[in-house]
């Protein structure tokens, strides 16, 4: 089950569910370190799929950035992709007071 959901204020009832989702990711980025997917896989519950999906579409809005990890610098041997927040993103999260 996907713990990412962003439950708070009264303003959150009004957002659809993938706003929440989104927002609930942006939280769990705001300590502002680089974080693995599968780091957030394992902490939110979320399906890697829609996780992509997710932080692509914060990506185009310069919320977040992501960037690749090659094989040989993988403590898998594989290579993967991780995620930070942006200052933009910071701002945006100030804002809506999540």
């Amino acid at each position: 089950m996907c713990t990412a959901y962003y439950t708070g204020d009264i303003l959150a009832k009004e957002f659809l569910k993938s706003d929440r989702i989104k927002l609930g990711l942006m939280k769990h980025l705001t300590d502002k370190k680089w974080h693995s997917y599968y780091e957030i896989q394992a902490n939110l519950g979320m399906n890697y799929n829609a996780l992509k999906k997710h932080l692509n579409f914060l990506k185009t809005l310069n919320l977040v950035e992501l960037a690749i990890v090659p094989a040989e610098e993988s403590s898998s041997g594989k290579g993967s992709y991780k995620v930070r927040i942006t200052e933009k993103g910071i701002e945006w999260i100030k804002r809506l007071k999540v």
